[in-house]
């Protein structure tokens, strides 16, 4: 008799604060990247002063539970026609055209956090290639290949370049194909939530034993930096986050 297959892993629903839909910005995006609607950026620039960071999500609800009590967040999620096909110049335009003017011209400037789950990865990692300089780059079962960080690969000057203030953090899992960093280190998804993430430019975290949506989004917030490992478990920064992050 056969084995089941084993089932593919997925962010399972747990209740959750749920945010202020003020602080919410839908911004949609033509298949190649074109802004359909402005007003939403408008909106946020407008907003921007008063926060202290931003999340971008794309093809990822945008919830992240509980936050550290300093926190200010704003939220953009991003919708473009179809996830299941994406043309390769959305992401890098988005970057290039919206999102990197958008950032040069705000002061002062909420710390800026690109997520992005399955395709999302590749729009946001896009993003950065296209002008974008986030403080941490968040890849939860991304569909690029394991390659995509070494070189010659096509994200390979992210990491060479530091394109990314603090962290890339890979979200991966066994049973899914995807995206990975080689030759990074490598964390599993509960350890990340009991003691914190290793202080890498570039970190791996293994999700293959299950994910709940609690646990991303204590892992999205030790990779913005606003989460830390101690003796006592999870708790927010006692100095700047990203001070000190290595490179290898």
């Amino acid at each position: 008799m056969s084995t089941p297959a084993p089932e593919r892993p997925v962010l399972r629903a747990v209740p959750a604060p749920e945010p202020d839909a003020r602080d919410i910005f839908y911004v949609r995006l033509t298949r190649d990247g074109r802004l359909v609607n402005r007003h939403a950026l408008d909106e946020l620039a407008a907003r921007a002063s008063t926060a202290t960071d931003c999340f971008v999500f794309a093809h990822l609800a945008p919830s992240l539970g509980a936050l550290p009590e300093r926190v200010k967040p704003l939220r953009l999620a991003l919708q473009w026609p179809s996830f299941a096909e994406v043309d390769p110049r959305l992401g890098e335009r988005f970057g290039r055209e919206l999102l990197a003017p958008l950032w040069a011209n705000l002061h002062p400037a909420p710390r800026l956090h690109l997520i992005g789950r399955s395709i999302g990865a590749t729009v946001v990692t896009s993003a950065v290639l296209g002008g974008a300089r986030p403080d941490s780059l968040s890849l939860l079962l991304g569909t690029f290949s394991a390659h995509a960080f070494a070189a010659p690969g096509c994200y390979h000057r992210i990491l060479a370049e530091r394109m990314v203030k603090g962290r890339v953090v890979v979200l991966h899992s066994d049973r899914t194909r995807g995206a990975l960093g080689l030759g990074a280190p490598r964390v599993g998804l509960r350890e990340a939530q009991r003691i914190g993430l290793p202080r890498y430019a570039l970190v791996n975290v293994d999700g293959s034993r299950g994910m709940t949506h609690h646990f991303v989004s204590q892992l999205l917030l030790l990779a913005a930096g606003l989460l830390e490992g101690g003796p006592d478990g999870l708790r927010p920064p006692r100095r700047t986050p990203f001070d000190g992050c290595r490179t290898s």
